[in-house]
């Protein structure tokens, strides 16, 4: 009998039973086929309905954005603006961008799908990916299969059997422990004249590919022995992923017991650890990394021997690298015109029709018709259009119900305004560049002006809070040749910080934090004293002491009562005489003046991989975050949103030398040539400043913590 769907088949086995389905008369089975049909149409569409409402399962197909007329909206359409409406938030919705993005795939799911499976259709698609392969070597999809990280009998050399027999090295003595018994005798048999038997080549892959590739401990028992190796930066990745506990302890008591390590800096320290925490998570199931990263440590370790072992590169690549490539070609195949690619999507929409899987609101433009085409047929390995809206609005809510009116909570708001939930180390990562600077602080001059030694000058700080400022101070050109040893003094409680540099004219010296900055660069000398503060909302006065170098007295000496205690005499010959009111030095006070009740967000343009994940309209994210922020922000707060975005270019210098010596008294024609080329990478930077101010005023005399109260 012909295959029938699952409600045909219940209806044929409900007859009695001296009716026998498949001796059934060809229209009588059509009849039931047809009411079959009609009952599964009408359960997918029930399903559909229950799916639609539910944030994780409700799509979005047939949306023309929020200003369009309410019949055209999605059901995630309507779902976010019923919830938003309740709780007083934005009703800005937002249009998915069909293209693929570095994060719209599975990775592992996808690249076997592609390469280990037979379907028609999955064979047809891998085809038409490899049109647009940019790869340098090969198929770089291809190579990030696990099989193809498998050790091969042309890889078991003689040289890898005599360290195995002499247990020469710390990885040869790991592995003989683990060989099998008769491995093992077939190893020892071994005469060290090159010559393998196929059955001890074939014990050996084996053994390699079973037990050494999936070993979890093969880092963690050798560390010592493989961090003395070369490990590229895709080794090192995987290494961090799957021995993130082990490292941790590891570097904290290398640190302890020898600091030298990391160079007697408890700093460098934490900056691996946060590395090490911020390391992606690796591929589920564990074991498929296990055996990338234990086949690049074999290829490490194989290159470092005299004689190699064999295990020669096979150019595994990262999954980062993975994900672009599968990006370009997935993002190439959406808009090829090839007759080719258009007959390959023209079938499986016929067959997504046939199962009811589209229509024809899915099929409204070319570039999101073929995003859903390759969905249906990749549904498990391919990230849903919807999904990210779908995690988008549920991240909100979940904001929204337990408040945002504090620092963390404005950064989740704005993060899960992108979509972006979770603990995992990417959102933590992404969530890291939105920066939440409170008091909305502006670099200001606190004083600038030219002064003369000892005559006191007064510095006020305007904030309410004591600050350290920054302090520049240039050397005038006036009537000495140099001075040093200058001194910064707060007149009323004769505190200072001294400088132990030498300026001359023009020479400018910057304290910043517990850093000393002559002319530009950072200087080794340090400054001596406690650095000097301005209280919050007060009046100072300090002023300079120096030893100076007179034009006519031509040594350095004294003015004023430097380095006198109060009441201590001054002798006579102890000082240099310039004219006191002439001023010999230049100071600047710098720090940030703050506006209380106000605060500043500020916010990568472009995120790879959330941003790009939504449309480049009017009602993208980045656009709904003011208003987000100023519903669930404190009454009577200023906030400020800026965007910052950084361009890199990369710029290639190719030179050339050629020369030739030829002379008379030379009988033949010497000619000597060199060559050199030199790769040169600039960067360079440049700020774009892109904000958004909203200013709130209102007069009122009560209201709730999250009323929603915007004064309007």
């Amino acid at each position: 009998m012909a295959k029938v769907n699952g409600k045909t088949a219940r209806l044929l086995n409900r007859l009695p039973h001296f009716y026998a389905p498949e001796e059934l008369e060809k229209t009588f089975r059509q009849a039931y086929e047809t009411l079959g049909q009609g009952l599964e149409w009408v359960e997918q569409d029930l399903f559909a309905a229950l799916r639609a409402h539910h944030v994780p399962t409700a799509e979005n197909v047939g949306s023309k954005g929020y200003t369009a007329d309410p019949t055209e909206h999605g059901d995630l359409d309507k779902l976010f603006s019923l919830y938003l409406e309740t709780v007083g938030g934005t009703s800005q919705l937002v249009k998915m961008n069909p293209e693929f993005t570095s994060k719209s795939f599975y990775v592992e799911k996808l690249v076997n799908a592609l390469y280990e499976t037979n379907e028609e259709y999955l064979v047809q698609l891998r085809d038409k990916l490899l049109l647009f392969n940019e790869a340098e070597f090969g198929d770089l999809v291809a190579r990030y299969r696990t099989a193809h990280a498998w050790v091969k009998a042309e890889e078991i050399s003689p040289s890898l059997v005599f360290a195995l027999l002499t247990k020469n090295g710390p990885l040869p003595r790991y592995w003989v422990v683990s060989l099998g018994e008769d491995t093992r005798q077939a190893v020892m048999a071994y005469t060290g004249d090159g010559k393998l038997s196929e059955e001890l080549v074939t014990q050996l892959v084996t053994f390699f590919n079973n037990q050494v590739l999936k070993d979890p401990f093969l880092y963690a028992k050798n560390a010592d022995y493989f961090d003395g190796l070369f490990l590229d930066d895709n080794t090192v990745r995987l290494r961090n992923a799957l021995n993130k506990d082990f490292l941790m302890r590891r570097w904290e008591r290398q640190f302890e017991e020898n600091p030298e390590t990391f160079n007697n800096s408890k700093t460098e320290l934490e900056t691996q650890l946060n590395i090490l925490d911020f390391t992606e998570q690796p591929s589920q199931p564990a074991m498929l990394d296990t055996v990338r990263l234990n086949r690049l440590l074999l290829e490490a370790a194989s290159a470092h021997q005299a004689t190699p072992w064999g295990f020669a590169s096979r150019a595994i690549p990262s999954v980062r690298a993975v994900r672009q490539e599968l990006k370009h070609r997935f993002n190439k195949l959406l808009t090829a015109d090839q007759t080719e690619v258009n007959t390959f999507f023209g079938s499986i929409e016929s067959l997504a029709r046939t199962e009811r899987a589209i229509g024809d609101m899915y099929m409204e433009d070319t570039l999101t018709g073929r995003r859903f085409l390759l969905e249906y047929l990749l549904p498990y390995e391919i990230k849903h259009l919807f999904r990210s809206y779908q995690e988008r609005m549920a991240a909100l809510i979940r904001v929204l119900r337990k408040g945002a009116s504090t620092k963390q909570g404005i950064v989740d708001i704005v993060a899960a305004n992108f979509g972006m939930i979770g603990d995992d180390p990417e959102v933590r990562k992404a969530k890291q560049l939105i920066e939440i600077t409170e008091f909305d602080p502006v670099e200001t001059a606190f004083a600038k002006l030219d002064v003369a030694l000892e005559t006191p000058f007064s510095i006020t700080n305007t904030n309410q809070d004591p600050v350290n400022p920054k302090i520049k101070v240039t050397l005038l050109n006036a009537q000495i040749e140099s001075i040093r040893n200058v001194r910064i003094v707060e007149t009323k409680t004769g505190k200072f910080v001294e400088i132990p540099l030498t300026l001359f004219a023009d020479d400018y010296f910057l304290i910043e934090d517990t850093d000393l900055i002559f002319n530009g660069v950072l200087s080794t000398e340090q400054v001596k004293g406690k650095a000097l503060e301005l209280p919050g909302n007060k009046t100072v006065e300090w002023h300079f002491e120096a030893e100076i170098l007179s034009n006519t007295a031509g040594a350095y000496g004294h003015f004023g009562k430097y380095g006198k205690k109060k009441g201590d005499p001054v002798a006579f010959g102890d000082g240099i005489f310039i004219t006191p009111e002439e001023p010999l030095l230049q100071v600047e006070v710098l720090s940030y003046e703050l506006t209380y009740g106000a605060f500043s967000i500020d916010i990568p343009w472009h995120i790879e991989g959330v941003t790009d994940t939504f449309a480049e309209t009017e009602d993208h994210p980045r656009h709904q975050i003011r208003s987000l922020v100023n519903k669930v922000k404190a009454s009577g707060v200023r906030v400020r949103v800026a965007y910052h975005q950084t361009f890199d270019e990369q710029h290639d210098t190719t030179d050339h030398l050629h020369f030739a010596v030829q002379g008379s008294n030379f009988q033949e024609r010497l000619e000597l040539e060199d060559s050199f080329s030199i790769d040169s990478r600039l960067g360079m930077k440049e700020t774009h400043d892109t904000s958004d101010k909203l200013k709130l005023s209102g007069v009122f005399d009560y209201t709730e913590f999250e009323s929603g109260n915007t004064f309007g």
